[in-house]
């Protein structure tokens, strides 16, 4: 019967170092909300399963002497998630923050329909205006910076793009926007511009900060067709 509740409760020990380990080593494991929420389904189960194992495996009284040592197992392992639920909190936290304060959020959620109307009848000029206006309103719109730099793009001022999307990636903190900005700013920077130098320093700052992320082949693919011309 030892095993029966001491096994979850070793496997949920050996989950809380090795989760915290690859968080630690792996800034893309570390950033993968998927791979958070396996953690704590897996994490979870394996406690109720103990839970349950040592209330079956004991004998005697009712579930009130039983719950201690219960307690106590919990709490064993719980010691030794404590840097892997950090990490997974941490991230949480911040996807929670991200959607609330996105524009995909209902809550929040702006129109663009002036600016979309202009934008569908070619006039960037007034789509432009229109978003700016909405920076004003609110200076951490990124979403309204966002389409004020494809906007200038479309009108032929790259230069001006550049500087929005530069603004933009000062603003972001999430790795997917983060490098969403800066991969569409290094394109910008060496197709529009002819700043192949400031191209690969935003493709670096990628690979530095993001090496393993979603976009780190993308960039890496950038910076050797690079060097290859």
């Amino acid at each position: 019967m030892f095993s029966l509740y001491m096994l979850p409760l070793t496997l949920a020990c050996i989950l809380g170092i090795a989760a915290a380990l690859a968080f630690n080593v792996s800034q893309g494991l570390r950033e993968n909300l998927i791979v958070h929420w396996v953690y704590l389904v897996v994490l979870v189960g394996l406690l109720m399963v103990f839970a349950g194992a040592r209330h079956a495996a004991l004998e005697g009284p009712g579930l009130a002497l039983h719950v201690p040592s219960i307690v106590f197992g919990l709490g064993v392992a719980c010691l030794f998630n404590i840097v892997a639920l950090a990490y997974t909190a941490d991230r949480l936290l911040r996807a929670a923050v991200t959607f609330l304060t996105s524009d995909s959020s209902l809550t929040v959620r702006k129109s663009y329909d002036r600016a979309e109307g202009a934008e569908s009848r070619g006039d960037f000029e007034t789509a432009a205006r229109l978003y700016r206006e909405a920076i004003a309103e609110d200076p951490d719109d990124r979403e309204a910076r966002r389409r004020l730099a494809r906007v200038l793009l479309e009108a032929g001022r790259p230069d001006i793009a550049a500087e929005e999307l530069a603004r933009l990636l000062e603003m972001c903190t999430g790795e997917r926007e983060r490098c969403s900005a800066a991969m569409r700013l290094a394109e910008v920077r060496a197709d529009k511009l002819q700043d192949p130098a400031g191209a690969r320093r935003l493709y670096e700052m990628i690979l530095s900060e993001y090496p393993d992320g979603e976009c780190a082949d993308h960039a890496r693919a950038r910076l050797a067709g690079m060097r290859q011309s």
